[in-house]
C-alpha cells in the first residue's frame, strides 16, 4: 500500500523540533523559488503557483513539512475561499508566515535586502578549566516510538472550529435545551434579542452561556445505517439573565445567522486556539459517514465526519489516512490475461477535530482526490 505513514516517521526528529518553536527553518534549495526580503530585512521565497500546486506541497517544499501550512497561513478575509489558490498567484513564504502577494508586493520583496548583523569584536579572557560532559544515552526504538506517539508533531489552528461541530443524538431528545418564546415579535430572531429558554431552577445559573446550534442533517453508520450524532452548524451563544422556576430568560449576545423559536442549546465552551497534531496510538479504522452539504470535497477546511470516535481511540489531533482499495481487476501480464491486485492509494490526510463516544468531525488538511461518503479511513500510527 502507498502511504505517507513512513514519511512521518522520517520527519518525526524535525516535526518535534518544530512542535516546541513558533518558527520554522526555510528550505536550502534557491531553486525552489525567488528569495526576497521583507522590510524587516528577513529572507524569504516567492513562489507562483502552477495548475496541481496545493499549500500542502508548497509547505513540505519550502518547509520540509507539509503540517505547518495552516498554523502560519495569512488568511485575506476580504476573498471568498481565502485559502484557495490558483495557477499564477504569488506566494509569500518566510520562516513563520505565507500569505498571498501581488506582483507589486512581489517586486518589493526581490528588491529588498537583507539584515546585515554588526559583528562587534569582544576580548575574552581565556579561562582553562576541565569539564566533566554526561553523554546522553540514545533511547531505544520502542522507546521513542511511544514518545513520538505522545508529542505533538506540531500545533495549528482552525479558525472556524466553534461554527459548526457534531452533538451525539441524545442532544437532540424532546426536552432538551432550546430556545422556546421571545417577546419579540415576527419569525426570526437576532444579537441583542431577549428570549426564554425551558431550563428553570436547578438546570441553569445567570450568567451561563450557551451556544444555539440546528442539526443540518443526520450522521449515519454507513454499513449500519445506525444514526451516531448530527452535523450542526453555530447560529451564536446567547445568556442567561434571569432564572425562573421553568424557564429562563436570555438575551443572544452573537448572531451569525437567523434564529428561530426551536433551536437548540449546547454549553458554550473556550475550545483551545491550537490543536497539537499528533499520531494515533490505536488500530483504528472505518469509514467517512457524513459530508455536509451533501457535496464531495477536495478542499483542505472542509470538514467531515467519522464513525468512529472516542470509543474506539480516536482523539482530537489524532491524523488519519482516507484510503482507496484498489482492488482485483483483470488484466495481461507477459503471457496471459489474469485477475491483478491493485495497490490502495491514500488520498486524503484528516486531523480530528471533535470526538464524541460513536462519531468524529475532521478536517482535509490534504487531499489528492474528492472524499465521499463510504470512502474508507485508518489511523496514522509511529512506524514498528
Amino acid at each position: 500500500m502507498k502511504s505517507s505513514i513512513g514519511a512521518f516517521a522520517a520527519a518525526l526528529v524535525l516535526a518535534i523540533g518544530l512542535a516546541s518553536s513558533s518558527e520554522f527553518a526555510l528550505a536550502s534549495s534557491e531553486a525552489a523559488g525567488q528569495i526576497g526580503y521583507d522590510a524587516q530585512g528577513n529572507a524569504g521565497h516567492i513562489h507562483t503557483v502552477v495548475s496541481g500546486d496545493t499549500l500542502w506541497d508548497i509547505s513540505s517544499a519550502y518547509l520540509n513539512t507539509p503540517w505547518v501550512w495552516p498554523s502560519i497561513w495569512d488568511e485575506n478575509p476580504e476573498v471568498a475561499n481565502p485559502h484557495r489558490i490558483f495557477p499564477g498567484d504569488k506566494i509569500w513564504i518566510s520562516s513563520n508566515q505565507m500569505r498571498r502577494i501581488t506582483d507589486e508586493e512581489a517586486d518589493a520583496l526581490l528588491s529588498g535586502e537583507p539584515v546585515v548583523e554588526e559583528v562587534v569584536e569582544e576580548v575574552v579572557e581565556e579561562e582553562v578549566a576541565i569539564e566533566i560532559v554526561e553523554e546522553e544515552i540514545p533511547a531505544a526504538p520502542e522507546e521513542v516510538a511511544e514518545e513520538v506517539a505522545d508529542s505533538p508533531l506540531y500545533f495549528m489552528s482552525y479558525k472556524n472550529r466553534d461554527k459548526c461541530g457534531v452533538v451525539e443524538s441524545e442532544a437532540f431528545d424532546e426536552g432538551t435545551p432550546m430556545i422556546i418564546e421571545s417577546p419579540r415579535q415576527g419569525t426570526l430572531l437576532g444579537q441583542r434579542d431577549e428570549v426564554y429558554v425551558n431550563l428553570g431552577e436547578g438546570e441553569v445559573q445567570v450568567g451561563d452561556r450557551f451556544n444555539i446550534v440546528r442539526a443540518e442533517g443526520a450522521i449515519r453508520d454507513p454499513e449500519t445505517k445506525k444514526r451516531l450524532g448530527y452535523y450542526v452548524e453555530s447560529l451564536g451563544w446567547l445568556e442567561v439573565v434571569e432564572v425562573g422556576p421553568d424557564t429562563a430568560t436570555a438575551i443572544i449576545r452573537e448572531s451569525r445567522r437567523e434564529i428561530a423559536r426551536g433551536d437548540h442549546l449546547v454549553p458554550r465552551t473556550k475550545d483551545p486556539l491550537e490543536i497539537g497534531v499528533t499520531l494515533g496510538t490505536a488500530a483504528t479504522s472505518g469509514q467517512l459517514a457524513y459530508v455536509p452539504d451533501e457535496r464531495e470535497i477536495s478542499g483542505s477546511f472542509d470538514v467531515v465526519f467519522l464513525n468512529r470516535g472516542s470509543a474506539n481511540g480516536l482523539e482530537v489531533g489524532n491524523i488519519v489516512e482516507v484510503i482507496r482499495y484498489g482492488g482485483q481487476r483483470w488484466g495481461a501480464t507477459r503471457d496471459k490475461q489474469a485477475s491483478l491486485l491493485l495497490p490502495t492509494e491514500v488520498v486524503a490526510h484528516l486531523v480530528i477535530l471533535d470526538a464524541k463516544e460513536d462519531t468524529s468531525m475532521a478536517y482535509v488538511a490534504h487531499s489528492a482526490d474528492v472524499v465521499e461518503v463510504g470512502d474508507h479511513f485508518q489511523m496514522t500510527v509511529p512506524q514498528e
